[in-house]
């Protein structure tokens, strides 16, 4: 990975509970907001969002917050998207 790199993992493992938690980080995390909340959430505020797919087709819906470089715990962008569990 380089500094340049966006990356979306999955922070919660699968069928270990009832919400899951996704969290893209890097330079590109306004670009992958914009696309999945139709816009960017205020930073470090919690944020009730539809999720939605490329389609702009909604797939769930949760809490998301943004830290924004470089005040997050990584010192890159992060989304943190909180869904219900599920193979989104």
């Amino acid at each position: 990975m380089t500094r340049t790199d966006t990356i979306v993992a999955a922070a919660t493992p699968p069928g270990t509970r009832r919400r899951r938690h996704r969290a893209p980080l890097g330079p590109k995390v306004p670009e992958v907001a914009a696309v999945m909340l139709g816009e960017l959430p205020k930073g470090r505020h919690v944020t009730f969002a539809r999720f939605l797919d490329a389609q702009h087709e909604p797939i769930d819906a949760g809490l998301a917050l943004f830290f924004p470089a470089p005040h997050s715990y990584t010192g890159e962008h992060v989304l943190e998207l909180h869904g219900h569990a599920g193979r989104w």
